[in-house]
């Protein structure tokens, strides 16, 4: 019994372990605006995802690797020029 009690201790331990170091993280941006987004630049845990074109209405998806606590620096250009940067969110 101690060691079928041992064996599982030792599977639960792994498995945690496991899920701590394949963390995945996604995202997905919806563009409500009244004008396309041109560029749009995501920085999350150190990793910069690009996203481009995304008309009004539509929305674009990103992932990363969660590698610590952050949270998002979103940098959006409008096909008219405009610049919008905001930190949002937060990832643990």
């Amino acid at each position: 019994m101690r060691r079928f009690a041992l064996s599982i201790g030792t599977v639960i331990i792994t498995l945690f372990v496991i899920s701590c170091t394949t963390n995945k993280g996604d995202f997905t941006l919806v563009n409500r605006a009244d004008e396309p987004i041109a560029r749009a630049s995501v920085t999350i845990c150190g990793q910069k995802i690009e996203l481009v074109n995304i008309q009004p209405g539509e929305s674009a998806s990103g992932s990363y690797d969660v590698k610590s606590d952050s949270h998002y620096n979103i940098t959006l250009e409008f096909d008219s020029g405009k610049i919008m940067r905001e930190e949002v969110g937060y990832v643990t």
